[in-house]
């Protein structure tokens, strides 16, 4: 049964108390799956790993910086949760992973709420069903890495701004303005976060252009909140400008510009961005197991369709968010040079595939 949802209006206001209880046990389940046995699965630690294990422990130990400078630069947002969690566990390996196996757990309920809001309740129950079951995410966040963060974050800005948007409230506009901002503390990757919910501002003027005209000074008020959140990092960019390049520089398409066409780097990532989603392609074997696909041969159906009722359907709100926000985050792995899939690069696009996977069965 497909149904047709355009705005917020069209969600119940009250929560039945089964509807509490799915999410409930959805949540426990997502739980269980990032935290049974993590003291020792998996096995090892990825040098990645490691560095965010020490920086966390420098603010642990009294250090508070606005950024990293060691190991060609890293984002603190991560680090400063990883060391609020040593508080309780002490600096060790469990506890930076513990810090990302809360972080994915918490990112199935605030999916939940978000997807509620765009489309109802079941796409929003099978949404976050599939975040909490989906073998990529529940993997990746049972370690210790910072772009676990990149979800969360997202999806938390969407559902304050998408309500914002629909309700004109203003403190909603702040607190989105304040996730969309704190995404550029996370991860190099991050950074095309702001410039998504600029395309999806471009989107809703040309889609809604009176519900936005009548909506300009709660957009304005995110945009000058995202600013501002973003200012401390943003003044020590403008001071050290080699570090907001250093690591962009290592790894971008232009990195190769001698050896290779940037365009030609673009068209092959774009290729196989396309074919990541195919059940038969696996992600990085730095991050997933070998042969392990995005979605497996029952989700990744429904994923393909549900990209095409979002592009029939695309000047619904939406429909039209979740085609805009997986576009925007895939740039980042398009515009990297190095071999695709880069599941760590990939990771901010998770929301919006789950959301259209989930679409597709509804």
């Amino acid at each position: 049964m497909r149904q047709d949802f355009t705005t917020s209006s069209d969600t119940p206001k009250r929560w039945a108390r089964w509807e509490w209880a799915a999410l409930a046990a959805i949540t426990l389940v997502a739980a269980f799956l990032r935290t049974y046995l993590l003291r020792v699965f998996p096995p090892g630690v990825h040098f990645d790993e490691a560095v965010y294990g020490l920086q966390a422990e420098e603010i642990y130990r009294g250090s508070f910086p606005i950024f990293f400078k060691s190991y060609t630069g890293r984002e603190p947002f991560y680090m400063y949760l990883v060391a609020l969690v040593y508080l309780f566990t002490g600096p060790n390996t469990f506890g930076l992973r513990l810090a990302s196996a809360l972080i994915g757990t918490l990112t199935v309920p605030i999916t939940y709420l978000a997807f509620r809001q765009m489309f109802g309740r079941w796409v929003a129950l099978v949404g976050a069903f599939i975040t909490a079951t989906a073998y990529w995410h529940f993997n990746v966040t049972r370690t210790g890495f910072c772009w676990t963060l990149m979800p969360l974050v997202e999806t938390m800005a969407i559902y304050f701004l998408w309500r914002g948007y629909h309700e004109g409230k203003k403190w909603l506009f702040i607190l989105g303005g304040i996730a969309t901002g704190s995404t550029l503390y996370i991860y190099l990757a991050a950074r095309f976060f702001p410039l998504t919910m600029l395309l999806i501002l471009l989107y809703l003027f040309i889609v809604d252009r009176q519900r936005f005209r009548a909506q300009w000074k709660g957009i304005t008020l995110a945009v000058a909140s995202a600013a501002l959140t973003f200012a401390p990092l943003g003044i020590y960019y403008l001071r050290n400008s080699h570090d907001f390049w250093e690591r962009a520089n290592q790894v971008g398409v232009w990195a190769k510009a001698g050896e290779r066409s940037p365009l030609s780097i673009i068209a092959e990532n774009i290729y196989h961005m396309g074919i990541t989603y195919l059940p038969h392609l696996n992600m990085s074997t730095r991050y997933s197991l070998q042969g392990k696909p995005v979605f497996d041969i029952l989700i990744g159906p429904f994923f393909l369709l549900g990209v095409a009722v979002a592009l029939w359907r695309w000047r619904q709100q939406p429909y039209g968010i979740l085609l805009l926000w997986w576009l925007g985050m895939s740039l980042p792995p398009i515009l990297t040079a190095e071999p695709m899939p880069v599941g760590q690069r990939m990771f901010g696009v998770i929301p919006a595939i789950y959301g259209l996977a989930a679409v597709g069965m509804l």
